[in-house]
């Protein structure tokens, strides 16, 4: 577990070959910049990933602010490979009592021959405080061998205050 008040971002560092699937827990998050998008990604012992086209993702959700049965209350947002981060958050709000949550999975650890991806839902408290959720879904855009053993959570406009919990999922 590391937990921030105002930093830059949050790595945790530890994953391994010991299981195929890490769990990522991500609690009270809070944004300095109003409708901030959260974000992710994967590093190696020599760094975090943040090349250009590094990474492809993709969030689907909807929100609190629509009436019930549109179907303007969904949203999707997609990248196509020139990211250098994984979106998992999007219009998070910075007011009191706003903010975000997540439980992220990562497979495909540091022994794989896979590129490493990950899948999870996040629910969010907007900047017109409407409550979002959705899945997110993404990958390493790299072909090269990848020994993932860290994440970086952090947002796109400013600091964060959050707890991030790593867990490992054993398959047994």
């Amino acid at each position: 577990t590391s937990e921030g008040s105002d930093v830059s971002s949050i790595t945790l560092t530890g994953i391994d070959s010991t299981c195929d699937t890490w769990a990522v827990a991500i609690s009270d998050l809070r944004v300095a910049t109003d409708e901030d998008e959260v974000a992710m990604r994967f590093g190696t012992s020599s760094g975090i990933e943040t090349g250009s086209s590094s990474y492809r993702y993709c969030h689907f959700g909807g929100h609190s602010g629509v009436t019930s049965g549109s179907n303007t209350g969904a949203y999707l947002y997609t990248s196509d490979g020139t990211e250098a981060y994984m979106q998992i958050g999007n219009h998070v709000g910075s007011a009191s009592r706003e903010g975000f949550g997540a439980m992220i999975y990562i497979h495909v650890p540091a022994d794989s021959t896979m590129r490493p991806i990950m899948s999870g839902t996040t629910s969010l408290v907007d900047a017109d405080a409407a409550t979002r959720g959705g899945g997110c879904w993404a990958a390493l855009g790299l072909t090269t061998s990848f020994a993932l053993d860290r994440i970086n959570i952090y947002a796109l406009g400013g600091n964060i205050s959050a707890r991030v919990t790593l867990y490992k999922v054993a398959h047994a």
